[in-house]
């Protein structure tokens, strides 16, 4: 794989005379101002070119300004780039800006089968990038409310990807956790994800379990934690059954 993940900090009617920022391009990619820095001011919008090996590449910039907040990888503004590798960054405060782009290209895999990416539970440039580059996408859904309104969110955000960055991009199946059987909430939960058209879900369930809590707590896999226990012989059945419907659909085509 390969990665580019430029940035820079330009000032915005901060001081006098201001002419340029400071750019920090990866080795094959950068991101250039197209708008002059020292003209633009807040409630203006800023136009950079992101080029990877010098061709225009069409990806999503993130930008954000001092303070904006302390939380690391939060931005301010997000938008899409265009064709032709320009994107519009909307100034909405005085001050430092920080313009940042990520994209991950595909490249021989060479004697790997599988690769696995483990997303962040947010739709940052991390995860953006993880769904421009990869084939499939397992989904693990919690038995909650809260969950299934993700879901509608990940699986619209899994198609404006498609649309977009990756045609290739298709969701293997839903994986249910915390899955409680003796509840009827539980049983309904799970019905209502096998009632969505066009979208597998696997037999396998998760079920809720102290062992998985104190997995977590230890900063261990299950299925090294507890090798015995039936979350992990549940993750076990679950990955036969991801590689099955890899192998399945790398042979439909």
């Amino acid at each position: 794989m390969q990665t580019l993940d430029t940035s820079t900090k330009t000032a915005v009617r901060t001081l006098p005379n201001y002419i340029g920022g400071e750019w920090v391009p990866s080795e094959s990619g950068e991101s250039l101002p197209v708008t002059n820095p020292a003209t633009v001011k807040p409630g203006d919008e800023m136009t950079v070119r992101v080029l990877f090996k010098g061709q225009p590449l069409t990806t999503n910039v993130y930008a954000t300004y001092d303070g904006f907040s302390k939380e690391e990888n939060t931005y301010a503004y997000y938008t899409e780039g265009h064709k032709d590798g320009t994107a519009k960054v909307k100034i909405t405060q005085p001050g430092i800006w920080m313009v940042r782009v990520q994209h991950t290209t595909p490249e021989h895999t060479g004697d790997y089968d599988f690769i696995l990416y483990d997303t962040p539970p947010s739709f940052g440039f991390h995860t953006v990038s993880v769904l421009a580059a990869t084939d499939f996408i397992v989904i693990p859904v919690q038995m909650s409310g809260y969950a299934i309104k993700g879901l509608k969110e990940t699986l619209r955000t899994v198609h404006e990807a498609r649309e977009r960055l990756n045609p290739r991009l298709r969701v293997l199946g839903l994986l249910p956790t915390f899955v409680v059987a003796r509840t009827r909430f539980s049983r309904e939960m799970l019905e209502g994800l096998r009632a969505i058209p066009n979208v597998r879900v696997f037999e396998t369930v998760v079920k809720t379990t102290v062992r998985l809590q104190e997995s977590a707590l230890a900063g261990e896999p299950i299925t090294a934690y507890s090798s015995s226990s039936e979350a992990a012989s549940a993750y076990r059945a679950a990955a036969d059954e991801v590689m099955h419907a890899v192998i399945a659909e790398g042979e439909g085509g």
